[in-house]
């Protein structure tokens, strides 16, 4: 059977079976819908005998048409109803006879009661007789309810039951389907897919080379027909295989002898000293080997003026296109890109498909160059050698290996007091006798090795007045071609003047040794690098190690604080110098001493800087004294400020009480009496002004701020912002030059300000506008300032006196004032290390003068 016939057949038996499930699905569904009709019957009749009963009841209770006609409505309803039943096949006969039967007992009770009520005669029996009924209806109408009821559940009963078939039905179908799947997959697999899985083989078998091989199939199938078809192919295809790997073995056999020519060829042309290349007509490189690729390794791809020349375009006068235009060859020399120099030939060649090329042949002439400039240099290096012999002033004598003069220069002559030709042929110990020297020169003869002395002392026998003489000489052996040695050159320097100069030169530095190490402070030698160079003993006592122990070692390794020790020396190198240095040395064997450094560059005899001499001064009395001096300053402050507290008490007191006295006697009082009492509260308010600025005099030094970086202009507003209800009420005019950044403490420094220009203010001249301005310039180390005003002036004797406390050179009744405002500032500017003064000429003007150090306020 054919796999298109089983496919039918499957396909068949699928869709028959799928009708079938379809049928019983709908069949299923039909009856479902009919078992809820049904259901939905005998429930109306339920609940229409409940309605029927109660609207008997409600006849019964209160008579009346109205529940009379309903329960005819609901009865003609029930009535539709079982008739509906009835027509319904489905329904079981024996249940719904009963129905049937039941209604029509429920309509006979019914008839009676109405016919009882219409008769109103014996009311007594009457109404026992309409209770009896009514009993009877209710027994009648409760039998139609159970009725009702048993068709229900025969109803739902004859619907499970076939829905149970149906389940079965679907499920006998279903499995059904799959077992035919299954046995169209298995016959699938044995006749479809067995054959194609051995197809697959057999063609991955004939794939990889093994045309012997064939198909085997018992199917009479597409696929058996394709196995044929397969087969039959193969064996065409082994014939051709056969045929073609016949000519394949001849060309190979032809292809190897290539092969082998060219491989001759090319293994000739790899191992060629000689360059040799390729060149097509648009320049490129078709064939380079090894010794033209290792000459010029960055070819490929690129043309012969790109590699070869570092050009754009081809050469103006290119050799190349000569050759390919007349055929003739040409020779040519160039530099390759490692410094060799080429010499090379271009030849016209003909490629094997009839195409032009340019055949290359370069040899490399570098090393023939360079001995042809070695042999020029050798001749002009003799000339040199021959002329340098003759005039250096170095002594210059050639010897043989027996230490007979061959040559002696114009500087050795005049040494030895002879002509140069009064030498050769004569031997150097017959004229100059000298065991140690001999043995020496013999010495250089046997190692072959070159011996040089310095300083060494030579008396000449023929010649004893020049006294002992001093030379610096060397021995060089000259060696044949085997390492032989043929001769000497020997070198001399005369050094008499030199030694001399040493000599004095290490009585001098004994000297000044002596005077070093007399110093109580210790002073230290301290190279570049920070290395000590030399110490005096001072330097061994103050740090506990010795002069061998120091030298060589670091600096800074022997201080407290050694970042700032190498700070120290780093500043000397860069400034010159620098000045009362603090540091602390840190003793071998514990403890501290303070002391100051002042060092500055030392230089060598060409100006050239050597090192750091650096003098340190032990100042652990002096810090002794100033902790004291501060102690004592503290001391003072809190005298001061506990003076002023108390003394501010008694001074509140006398100006409250004189105070309260004038106001309550002053209508008893009389003139004289109060201006007396004024006298007294002025005093007291003066006296407590004079204690404040006391006060503030005393904390200049001792409570100032840490130095910072200050905008002086930003200052100077924030004074004149402080100042500025006596400015406008004075009317002055103050004016500044651009001012400095300084490293100062702002505080003091504002005080500084306000202070001046409060004072210039106070000083004005009558009916005359203040006019104030303030200035800055710069020295070597300072930035000094100054307020210029057009005041009153002072006499030059007293301008000494302005700066001392409580000193007034005006009246108090004429100017207000302590005293102490200039010597605060005094004070201040001292203690940011500058000094102050004035310059006045009375009735013209005074200018008062500060200067802070460029370096600011030091901590």
């Amino acid at each position: 059977m054919t796999i298109k016939r089983r496919i039918l057949i499957t396909s068949i038996f699928f869709i028959v079976l799928m009708l079938i499930i379809g049928s019983i699905l709908f069949w299923n569904s039909h009856e479902v819908r009919k078992g809820i009709r049904q259901s939905g019957i005998t429930s109306e009749v339920v609940r229409s005998a409940f309605l029927m009963k109660s609207f008997m009841d409600e006849y019964l209770t209160h008579a009346g048409s109205r529940p009379l006609r309903q329960w005819i409505k609901q009865n003609e309803v029930l009535g539709k109803i079982i008739d509906d039943a009835k027509a319904d096949s489905s329904f079981d006969r024996v249940l719904l006879r009963d129905l049937a039967d039941k209604y029509r007992d429920v309509n006979s009770a019914y008839r009676q009661i109405v016919e009882v009520g219409k008769n109103t005669d014996h009311y007594l029996d009457l109404k026992l007789l309409k209770e009896t009924l009514s009993g009877m209806v209710s027994v009648r109408l409760e039998e139609l309810v159970n009725a009702a009821e048993r068709l229900d559940r025969a109803t739902r009963s004859q619907m499970l039951q076939k829905q149970r078939i149906t389940e079965v039905s679907v499920l006998i179908a279903f499995l059904t389907m799959i077992g035919i799947i299954i046995l169209n997959l298995l016959l699938i697999r044995k006749a479809v897919l067995s054959p194609i899985q051995e197809l697959s083989r057999g063609a991955e078998i004939i794939g990889s080379g093994d045309f012997d091989h064939s198909i085997v199939t018992n199917s009479r199938d597409e696929i058996g027909v394709l196995a044929q078809t397969f087969n039959g192919m193969v064996r065409r295809l082994r014939q051709s295989y056969d045929s073609l790997q016949a000519e394949i073995e001849e060309r190979k056999r032809a292809e190897q002898t290539v092969v082998a020519e060219r491989k001759r060829l090319y293994d000739m042309l790899e191992t060629m000293p000689v360059m040799v290349c390729l060149l097509t007509p648009d320049f490129h490189i078709a064939f380079a080997n090894r010794s033209f690729r290792e000459k010029f390794p960055d070819e490929k791809g690129r043309k012969c003026f790109e590699y070869r020349f570092n050009r754009e375009e081809p050469c103006d006068f290119c050799a190349a296109c000569n050759v390919l235009e007349t055929g003739e060859p040409h020779q040519w020399e160039s530099m390759a890109p490692d410094g060799s120099i080429i010499e090379g030939f271009k030849y016209p060649f003909t490629d094997v498909d009839g195409s032009p090329l340019i055949l290359e042949i370069g040899i490399d002439i570098t090393e023939r160059r360079e001995a042809e400039q070695i042999r020029e240099k050798s001749l002009e290096n003799a000339a040199i050698l021959s002329r340098v012999f003759s005039t250096t002033h170095f002594s210059l004598v050639y010897l043989d290996k027996e230490f007979n003069f061959i040559q002696v220069n114009k500087a050795y002559a005049d040494a030895c007091g002879y002509p140069p030709e009064y030498f050769p042929g004569k031997n150097h110990f017959d004229l100059y006798p000298h065991e140690e020297n001999e043995s020496i020169f013999r010495r250089v003869v046997e190692t072959g090795e070159a011996f040089t002395v310095y300083a060494k002392p030579f008396d000449f026998p023929d010649d004893p007045d020049r006294g002992t003489t001093y030379w610096d000489w060397s021995l060089y052996p000259i060696k044949d071609a085997d390492g032989q040695v043929e001769g000497l050159v020997f070198i001399l320097l005369d050094v008499t003047d030199r030694h001399k100069v040493e000599e004095a030169l290490q009585a001098a530095s004994a000297y000044n040794r002596s005077l070093i190490e007399a110093s109580l402070d210790p002073l230290v030698t301290i190279s570049p690098k920070g290395i000590i160079t030399d110490v005096n003993t001072a330097t061994e006592k103050v740090t506990g190690f010795s002069r061998e122990e120091l030298v060589g070692t670091n600096f800074s390794d022997y201080f407290t604080d050694p970042e700032k020790a190498r700070e120290g020396y780093e500043t000397v190198f860069r400034d010159g110098l620098v000045s009362d240095y603090e540091l602390e040395l840190q003793h071998r064997y514990g403890g501290t001493v303070p002391v100051m450094y002042n060092a500055s560059l030392y230089r060598d005899m060409y100006g050239s800087i050597v090192g750091v001499f650096a003098a340190a001064r032990n100042v652990s009395e002096r810090k002794k004294a100033e902790e004291e001096l501060l102690r004592s300053n503290k001391d003072l402050e809190q005298f001061a400020y506990v003076a002023s507290h108390d003394l501010q008490e008694p001074l509140r007191n006398i100006a409250g009480c004189m105070q309260m006295l004038e106001r309550k006697y002053q209508t008893r009082l009389d003139s004289d009496a109060i201006q007396y009492i004024h006298y007294a509260v002025d005093s007291a308010v003066r006296m407590k002004t004079l204690i404040l600025d006391l006060l503030t005099y005393s904390r200049v030094g001792t409570r100032g701020k840490p130095p910072k970086l200050t905008d002086c202009g930003q200052i100077l507003a924030e004074a004149l912002n402080n100042l500025k209800t006596i400015i406008s009420d004075t009317g002055a005019i103050i004016t500044h030059d651009p001012l400095p950044t300084v490293t100062s403490d702002e505080t003091q420094l504002l005080q500084v300000f306000q202070n001046l220009i409060a004072n210039a203010i106070k000083f004005r001249k009558k009916d005359v506008a203040p006019h104030i301005h303030i200035s800055a310039v710069k020295n070597r180390n300072n930035w000094i300032f100054s307020v210029k005003d057009n005041g009153i002036g002072i006499d030059s004797q007293y301008l000494d006196r302005i700066f001392v406390i409580f000193q007034r050179l005006n009246k108090r009744s004429e100017y207000e004032g302590s005293g102490m405002g200039l010597a605060i500032v005094k004070k201040v500017v001292e203690r940011h290390g500058g000094r102050v003064w004035a310059e006045s000429e009375p009735d013209v003007g005074t200018t008062l003068y500060f200067t802070i150090p460029k370096r600011g306020l030091q901590v």
